[in-house]
């Protein structure tokens, strides 16, 4: 099955990294590799017998410089990192094999020197592939490759053992059961760099859905929320899937601004909303609430849906009466601002809603139209919040005794008339 588009480009990050810092290794490989044959040759020059050897750093420097180049080009990944990996596995084999043909003590000659270590070398770059089968590919070859180079080595070797008398020794020599450890090593070696590459794709993917999630969140909340609330939906991974849910539904509406506007610039207007905003926003957030959303100079919040509160009445209501108050507040130093506040508590519906390309998180469902029916009713009410019974019937007795009936009113919409109700000190 094809790869969904975030899997593409996971991948495509992962290769783009994986090739970020094996372009770096390589570059730093390469210049070691120059260095090693340097000092390689130095010794050639003053024993003749070395110079065989030089042709492993020479090589090294090669297959260095091309990983370097490939992967600076982002060329290291799928097949192509096969191939290039597979056959700098074969290298050492290859330069000890070829010592077999050239040395007269064959490829015994360096087989416990640095060349082998370069197996160990080649498994550890495969985990910048991030591809836990690769690793453990290149760590069977070299195992078996150790294998095969040893079977070449150990006629002479055992012509070296002959010359010790040291018995532990003659087992490191010459004991399959040592050898053996050294194969498991590569192997072990392998399996934990596949582990690492599995370990470091889980956390790496963790680190891609978080960051999706945060964006998702920033998205759908946009400045409704704070970063905090932000960061507490991405933790407790908030469901923002469809599914219904009891809350209070509040609607705010700022009256006579229409006519507070006339006269004033575009800014200043903007100004004033932001700063009414402001207020708004805050006493809803202390309360527990969710902005919803802004309607031109309404704005729409809901309690218990998002975030869970104890009682979602009760807090819907402490944020009405702190919007009244923050109201006030504001009105010393911009005079003729009002509002009108409805809140209704009921089931609705709540998720991202909108196309495919631009959702909103938000909630629906008959209890929003009612509470915005019920902040339109409070100029005919006389009074700045109105409450509906459902709302009322949801809060602790002892809250009840801080409201007045106002009696029955049809909203448009309904086919019955809703009770409402409003605290005794927001009666106009």
């Amino acid at each position: 099955m094809a790869a969904s588009a975030p899997d593409a480009d996971f991948e495509l990050a992962i290769r783009t990294e994986g090739n970020r810092a094996l372009a770096v290794g390589g570059r730093l490989a390469s210049i070691l590799a120059v260095v090693s044959t340097g000092l390689t040759s130095a010794l050639a020059l003053r024993d003749p017998a070395f110079w065989p050897a030089v042709s492993f750093p020479v090589a090294c420097t090669i297959g260095a410089t091309l990983t370097w180049r490939m992967a600076a080009r982002e060329r290291v990944h799928g097949p192509a990192a096969w191939v290039l990996f597979v056959l700098f596995a074969m290298l050492p084999t290859a330069t000890l094999l070829t010592f077999e043909a050239f040395l007269p003590w064959g490829a015994a000659t360096f087989f416990f020197g640095p060349i082998a270590i370069g197996w160990l070398v080649i498994i550890v770059l495969t985990g910048f592939t991030f591809d836990a089968r690769l690793s453990m590919v290149v760590s069977l070859i070299a195992a078996g490759s150790y294998f095969v180079v040893y079977a070449y080595a150990r006629r002479h070797l055992e012509l070296l053992a002959e010359t010790t008398t040291d018995a532990t020794f003659r087992a490191d020599l010459l004991g399959w059961e040592v050898q053996l450890l050294r194969s498991a090593l590569f192997i072990g070696v392998g399996v934990l760099i596949g582990g690492l590459s599995t370990l470091a794709r889980v956390l790496l993917r963790r680190v891609r859905d978080e960051v999706t999630e945060r964006e998702a969140v920033s998205r759908l909340f946009g400045q409704y929320v704070s970063p905090e609330v932000q960061e507490k939906l991405v933790r407790e991974r908030a469901h923002l899937t469809g599914e219904r849910k009891v809350v209070a539904v509040l609607f705010s509406d700022l009256r006579g601004f229409t006519t507070l506007s006339e006269g004033r610039a575009p800014k200043e207007v903007v100004e004033l909303l932001n700063r009414y905003f402001d207020r708004m926003v805050g006493a809803i957030s202390k309360h527990g609430g969710t902005v919803d959303k802004f309607i031109g100079d309404a704005v729409m919040a809901t309690f218990g849906g998002l975030l869970p509160v104890e009682n979602p009445a009760a807090a819907a209501l402490d944020a009405a009466l702190e919007m009244r108050r923050e109201l006030k507040a504001l009105n010393a130093e911009l005079p003729g601002l009002d509002n009108g506040i409805g809140v209704h508590f009921g089931e609705v519906l709540q998720g991202p809603i909108g196309s495919a390309e631009r959702k909103e998180f938000t909630v629906i469902g008959d209890v929003v139209n009612t509470a915005s029916r019920l902040e339109s009713a409070t100029k005919e009410l006389k009074a700045h919040v109105v409450l509906s019974d459902a709302l009322v019937n949801a809060l602790p007795e002892a809250r009840r005794a801080e409201l007045v009936k106002l009696g029955d009113v049809m909203l448009k919409g309904k086919e019955k008339p809703v009770t409402t109700w409003a605290p005794t000190s927001e009666r106009q």
